[in-house]
């Protein structure tokens, strides 16, 4: 099989193939890491071979999922690429774990690269938002995600993160791995910051003092670290609602040049208060003052779209751009059993309760084995082919349209 997949490599690879296709590799990708860290395997002569395609997935696939052109379509971020993925030549090279589990595990993650993926994430549904959906408070009114699609799509990400963010911390089943997992997210609210992503920095301080997640008490107890507690009163300090968004707007005032994500409720709380006054035509006159103060608002909101995020995106973690959290009555229910007491539902050897981010990598797994099952016992013909030395490129050609 590595034989095959290093021929594969060699000769007949190209960039532009299709999303399902990228799907397998990664697969294969998880099943070569586990080979590659097996201790009984450690002497093999073919591990040298395995690491070879290993690395070439990491950098080929990892990092740069299917084809833009065929797969530009709105519905989803990752599918429309042309504007969303950046220049593979990027400064900042992404930072993957040593070894990740066939599951999300936020712990064997860097807050620096989750960060990254956030604000690509962010930036992308920002940046389309257009002027037009600003106007007269559209997207309160009933017709809103008709006439405000996309600052609905921001409000209802931001919603999805924030009640996934809570899953997240409550599906781990110590108080000591709660307690790890909400340091990693203030690191990550942090990071955002320093990237000046206010928005996601805003959503995760919000989940974080959640009541689902501030009556965690055992788990809060266990931070010990006095650098992240003062990391997480300096941003709950920043993310102080009061005196108008006095914080935010003065972090804003010091960003000149750069790309940002802006807090998007704070410039909708500006709008609608300035929908509360005067109309703009009264009387056949028009509301000169009224135009100017939309026209200043809308101008801090948009004035570093013009800048963009040079981050990599991670196949990896392109989970993040569509969740799935369960409900927010699920999470009450959830967070009742958590402590004093808290349960897992599945094998004890594992520390993390599953989630649907979870159930989705299973399935993953579970697909690659019965595609290499069925490889082996239906398609044994071809690989004797393929053995005796007759025209290699037809036989796996042949083997790919089977399947």
């Amino acid at each position: 099989m590595i034989k095959l997949l290093n021929f594969w490599i060699k000769n007949l690879y190209v960039d532009k193939i299709s999303m399902q296709y990228y799907f397998k590799l990664k697969e294969i990708y998880d099943n070569i890491t586990i080979l590659i860290d097996n201790p009984y395997l450690a002497n093999n002569p073919k591990i040298i071979e395995m690491e070879l395609v290993r690395k070439f997935i990491e950098d080929k696939i990892l990092y740069s999922p299917g084809n833009s052109d065929k797969l530009n379509k709105p519905i989803s971020i990752y599918k429309n690429k042309q504007r969303f993925f950046s220049s593979m030549h990027c400064k900042n090279k992404p930072i993957l774990p040593i070894r990740h589990s066939l599951y999300f595990d936020i712990l064997e993650w860097s807050e620096v690269e989750i960060a990254r993926q956030l604000s690509l994430i962010s930036h992308f549904i920002i940046d389309h938002i257009h002027i037009s959906e600003f106007y007269f408070a559209r997207w309160t009114s009933g017709e809103k995600f008709t006439n405000s699609p996309h600052i609905m799509q921001c409000i209802d990400r931001f919603n999805k993160l924030s009640l996934w963010i809570i899953e997240e911390i409550l599906s781990y089943d110590k108080s000591s791995l709660r307690s790890k997992v909400i340091e990693k997210f203030i690191l990550v609210a942090h990071e955002c910051y320093l990237i000046y992503n206010f928005n996601d920095c805003f959503n995760i301080i919000t989940a974080l003092v959640n009541p689902l997640i501030k009556c965690l008490r055992k788990s809060w107890n266990k931070i010990f670290k006095p650098e992240v507690i003062k990391i997480f009163t300096s941003l709950q300090i920043v993310c102080n609602v009061s005196k108008n968004f006095s914080s935010f707007r003065e972090e804003m005032k010091k960003i000149e040049d750069k790309p940002c994500v802006p807090y998007l409720g704070m410039y909708l709380n500006s709008f609608a208060f300035l929908e509360e006054g005067p109309k703009y035509i009264k009387d056949k006159l028009i509301n000169m003052e009224k135009i100017k103060k939309f026209g200043k608002i809308y101008t801090e909101f948009s004035r570093n779209k013009k800048y963009k995020y040079e981050f990599k995106p991670v196949f990896m973690l392109s989970f993040l751009t569509e969740l799935h959290p369960i409900s927010e009555d699920s999470l009450i229910e959830l967070a009742k059993k958590i402590e004093p007491k808290f349960k897992l539902f599945h094998s004890k050897h594992n520390k993390k309760r599953l989630t649907s981010t979870d159930k989705k990598s299973f399935e993953m797994s579970k697909l690659f084995s019965k595609i290499s099952i069925e490889s082996i016992n239906q398609n044994a013909t071809q690989f004797d082919t393929i053995s005796n030395k007759i025209n290699l490129k037809d036989a796996i050609k042949k083997f790919i349209e089977n399947k």
